[in-house]
């Protein structure tokens, strides 16, 4: 998954517009990983995969 970079204002969770998703940077990572926490799932940003829809970019 890829995102426009301006849109991050630096924070430590973020909303990746326009797909609504959670993002968080590698500190979070870290420290959900140091307190074990396991109600979530962690993904880096590289493997994730989105199905898009080609016509939603066709010009008409």
């Amino acid at each position: 998954m890829y995102f426009d970079e301006s849109q991050w204002d630096g924070s430590d969770f973020f909303l990746v517009q326009p797909l609504n998703s959670i993002a968080v940077t590698e500190k979070v990572y870290r420290l959900f990983k140091r307190a074990k926490v396991t109600n979530v799932r962690l993904t880096p940003l590289i493997q994730v995969e989105l199905d898009v829809t080609l016509d939603q970019f066709e010009k008409d």
